[in-house]
């Protein structure tokens, strides 16, 4: 029997890599020269498949040891020439990671085959071996960009006056605007969002929806009536309710130059 093994360290989940072996899309990814892959019942020890190489005839395989994540063994019978035997390993750690993944190819030849013969064979079914097995790595190692987690980031409001506005919001953020235009102008709160006020073109859009309502959270409901007593006496902050008590804790409301309502309460 000829026997040839490549290992190659990796740092992948095994299921990930599993599905490179019994997924034909993801198959086809490392094995570029497979035309066709298909299993011809549940992928199982026992079970058969069948495969197209490019330029190769369909062959059959025999599905000799499948344990899910861990071994892929497949056995193919070739008339005149002997049996080979494909071995795919996928080592974990202790913290279940895969952290290498082995192959070991072996060839029983026919009894009536010459030496000679046999080792040319197998030197040709595993010249690609290395190459193979790297691209496999390359290939699940590959760290696709997830799409993250969609936060909004941004409250726009329309506004009839934009320096009316841009004075109002300075006052009840106790900021200057992180940019300025005629008609768009932008407050950071906090450090991924961004509050801004807009006129909605080169002239105030009075069809735009107003009376929007945004939040301001503070940290505690004490903060809350503190800082009621503070826009109490700014003649310029209209109180549209006292603070009072609700589900959520203390609260209370003032309404922007436009009518947007502006709800103080503390975090939920």
């Amino acid at each position: 029997m000829l026997t040839l093994t490549f290992s190659t360290s990796v740092n992948a989940k095994p299921s990930h890599i599993w599905s490179h072996y019994v997924d034909f899309d993801l198959r086809k990814k490392w094995e570029v020269d497979l035309e066709y892959f298909e299993f011809e019942g549940e992928v199982k020890t026992g079970q058969y498949g069948k495969m197209v190489l490019s330029g190769m005839p369909e062959i059959r395989f025999y599905l000799a040891n499948i344990e899910i994540n861990k071994e892929f063994t497949d056995q193919v019978n070739l008339p005149r020439m002997g049996e080979l035997t494909f071995c795919h390993q996928i080592l974990t750690d202790e913290s279940n990671i895969a952290n290498g993944i082995q192959v070991c190819v072996s060839f029983e030849p026919e009894k009536h085959l010459p030496d000679s013969q046999a080792v040319s064979f197998f030197k040709q079914v595993t010249q690609d071996l290395v190459e193979t097995l790297s691209r496999l790595k390359a290939v699940v190692e590959k760290t696709e960009t997830p799409i993250s987690v969609v936060k909004p980031n941004l409250q726009l409001i329309y506004v009839s006056d934009i320096e009316r506005s841009t004075a109002f919001y300075s006052t009840i953020f106790n900021a200057e605007p992180v940019f300025s235009s005629p008609r768009y102008v932008a407050f950071t709160v906090g450090k991924e969002a961004i509050f801004a006020i807009w006129s909605g073109g080169t002239k105030p859009d009075n069809t735009a929806p107003r009376f929007s309502e945004m939040g301001i959270m503070l940290p505690t409901c004490e903060e809350v009536d503190q800082l009621f007593e503070k826009w109490q006496q700014n003649p310029n902050i209209d109180i549209q309710q006292e603070p009072y008590t609700d589900v959520f804790g203390r609260t209370f409301l003032v309404k922007d130059p436009d009518g947007h309502m502006i709800r103080v309460c503390p975090l939920d």
